[in-house]
């Protein structure tokens, strides 16, 4: 919630107890080193690769 309108989260869940827990991960708010450090971690230019194994794919219906 902190990267703006524009970025809208899409939490799911199977338990009803997450989903309020997810609810009220909007009250916390981060530093701005912490963001950085999570924008460092967390961007195209340092995430590569498939989502899944291949060895999860193999098992998975397309």
């Amino acid at each position: 919630m902190a990267q703006g309108e524009h970025i809208i989260p899409i939490p799911g869940t199977q338990h009803e107890e997450f989903a309020f827990e997810n609810a009220q991960a909007a009250e916390i708010v981060l530093s701005a080193k912490i963001l950085q450090k999570l924008d460092y971690l967390i961007n195209p230019n340092r995430v590569k690769g498939l989502r899944y194994s291949e060895e999860i794919l193999a098992t998975m219906e397309t």
